[in-house]
């Protein structure tokens, strides 16, 4: 596999809902938000974090999805711990092996 890309299967059909180049460098951290239609996938230094919508794929099979953030966390790099999302999955909140936090609004 390439460095940076990502696959999203189905869990019961296996099919690929998705597949994208999220980062140049290989994927440190992936996250789905609660409703598991926004997909977070950090870059291996972790100044980068990509935030894209998964949608179904069309009736006709095409995979569908559509990058809507890019959230920079800093200049330095860092090691991302932790993802996670509020309930309403209107922020965003990142946790680093720098001891930092970070939060971002994403809807």
């Amino acid at each position: 596999a390439c460095p940076g890309v990502v696959f999203v299967r189905d869990i019961c059909t296996r099919a690929i809902i998705a597949h994208f180049r999220a980062c140049d460098s290989p994927v440190s951290y992936l996250a789905f938000d609660p409703s598991g239609t926004m997909l977070v996938s950090a870059s291996l230094d972790g100044q980068e974090l990509d935030v894209s919508l998964i949608c179904p794929p069309t009736p006709d099979g095409v995979e569908t999805y559509r990058h809507i953030y890019k959230l920079v966390r800093g200049i330095t790099h860092a090691v991302i711990q932790d993802v996670t999302f509020s309930d309403d999955c209107a922020w965003c909140g990142v946790s680093t092996s720098h001891g930092t936090a970070h939060l971002f609004a994403v809807r």
